[in-house]
């Protein structure tokens, strides 16, 4: 369900001044998003993912990234 702002929120994480963003937090951590508006904010894990909502279709380039530079341990 979204907010009276269009925020959709799972998790423990709260918007504040912000609209049409997607913020998504496993439990044992808190996201705070604060004056930005339509982007995506992933906390899974060890690994914090921000995108704009418009780009999500390119998550992938995130992943090759993190695999070219030694991280896949956070995928």
């Amino acid at each position: 369900a979204k907010d009276g702002a269009g925020n959709a929120i799972v998790g423990d994480a709260v918007v504040v001044d912000g609209a049409d963003n997607l913020v998504v937090s496993e439990p044992g951590a808190a996201v705070a998003v604060v004056g930005v508006s339509g982007v995506a904010v992933i906390r899974s894990g060890d690994a914090v993912l921000v995108v704009p909502v418009a780009r999500a279709q390119e998550v992938r380039a995130a992943v090759d990234a993190l695999v070219a530079a030694g991280l896949e341990r956070f995928l």
